[in-house]
């Protein structure tokens, strides 16, 4: 996987690309034809992608799009396609480039169709190469950079005083069904970034923190718009950042994002010991803003926190099926919410301390209906209660039962009136 530290240690300024833009699409075969020369028996390889490619595909790529992919992340030595392609991509002879525009057209359409990743990524370079990036540095890399979402992966290819980059991407490829690597992202040629920090010694490695800067009028950029861009003036967003640290605490729980005077302070990451994990904002050491938790059990909470507590509005997805969505106080369920049930059940309206408290409207699966008051998970107060056939019980309940006299009229609007005791 030498792909992932196949990595630009200089940036450089190269001359524009302009054929490219106009390409025609055809198959991989008529793609690889131009450079059939430059590869040792490309002609095997390419069939060797075509026979063991992901297809057919859930994201609509054609066998062809999806064996293009494949043929990137294949590897057999200093010849492998994703080298040599990547030495033309960073020559200074741009024409040395030409052969390849139609293997470069099919394999940009097939990642146009897989999904954008913004996230955290990791790649690297096994030597030292700290001295050539500093804070506020913008440059452009050249290549097809391969990263991945998984830091571990990257540092096991990486000896001691090797370099480590932490990539804030924005317009990442996730091509990791059509590799032979999980976890494994795309960054394509001509993509922008500037460093955030000055770099970071992280012993035995070095880190370099970037962050992908895109035109403020595209968000996600294809690789033929990115080529342009040598001959373009872009305009740059102004991003805000602090230094990312890494620091494992004494119960071994790991924290990766921003600091202040030695605590979690910012956006941060966070992989506890039990197998919770958390994704958000801290503020002096506690977890308060917006934030997504995942517990090791699966139950997912995305929302707002106060103090490491929900707090706000929120949605609670459970490994059950269930799911709340609304507010919270205090790490409970109070105010306005809605929560559908495993059996497909679904209340709405108001809830006391993880209890249906006050108004609200239970929507049973089998066509029934209550709306009306409850106190403490129970129907109590006045309330309707409409069963799937149309006939209606409405009145005064209490603990789920229909009490005193009540109004019960059915479906063929006759109208009963007595004394009621049901449950």
């Amino acid at each position: 996987m030498h792909r992932f530290t196949d990595i630009e240690s200089t940036s450089k300024r190269l001359p524009p690309v302009y054929s490219y833009l106009t390409h025609q699409l055809v198959s991989l075969s008529k793609a690889l034809e131009p450079i059939f020369s430059t590869i040792d028996q490309l002609d095997r390889f390419s069939k060797i992608a075509k026979n063991g490619c992901h297809f057919p595909s859930e994201h609509g790529l054609t066998r062809d799009e999806s064996a293009a992919i494949y043929l990137y992340t294949m590897e057999w030595g200093e010849d492998s396609f994703h080298r040599v392609i990547n030495r033309a991509l960073r020559a200074e002879d741009r024409s040395s480039i030409k052969p390849w525009f139609a293997y470069l057209k099919l394999f940009d359409v097939a990642l146009q169709k897989l999904p954008t990743v913004r996230k955290n990524l990791w790649c690297g370079v096994p030597r030292d190469i700290t001295t050539n990036f500093k804070k506020g540095d913008e440059f452009t890399w050249w290549t097809i950079n391969s990263c991945s979402t998984s830091d571990n992966i990257v540092k096991d290819l990486l000896g001691p005083n090797s370099t480590l980059f932490l990539i804030e991407a924005k317009n990442g490829k996730d091509i990791s069904s059509y590799a032979n690597c999980p976890n494994e992202v795309i960054l394509c040629p001509g993509t922008r970034f500037r460093v955030v920090s000055d770099p970071i010694d992280q012993s035995p490695m070095h880190l370099i923190h970037l962050q992908e800067i895109t035109d403020e009028d595209e968000e996600e950029e294809s690789l033929s718009t990115a080529l342009k861009t040598v001959i373009t003036t872009p305009t740059l967003t102004t991003v805000q950042s602090s230094p990312v640290h890494i620091h494992t605490d004494q119960w071994g729980n790991r924290y990766e994002g921003e600091m202040k005077d030695g605590i979690e302070h910012g956006k941060g990451h966070m992989e506890y010991t039990n197998g919770d994990k958390y994704t958000g904002i801290y503020v002096e050491g506690n977890i308060t803003g917006q934030g997504v938790y995942i517990f090791a059990n699966g139950n997912r909470y995305e929302g707002q926190w106060k103090d490491n507590k929900k707090h706000g509005k929120g949605q609670m997805d459970f490994v059950s099926g269930e799911k709340y969505t609304g507010d919270y106080i205090d790490n409970k369920r109070i105010g306005q919410g809605v929560y559908i049930y495993a059996n497909g059940n679904r209340y709405e309206g108001l809830w006391n301390h993880n209890k249906m408290h006050g108004k609200g409207q239970m929507t049973f699966v089998n066509g029934d209906k209550y709306t009306g008051d409850w106190i403490e998970d129970k129907r109590a107060g006045q309330g309707v209660y409409t069963f799937a056939n149309g006939s209606r019980h409405e009145g005064q309940w209490k603990d789920n039962i229909l009490h005193g006299t009540g109004n019960m009229p059915y479906a063929n609007s006759a109208v009963k009136e007595e004394m009621c005791i049901i449950q």
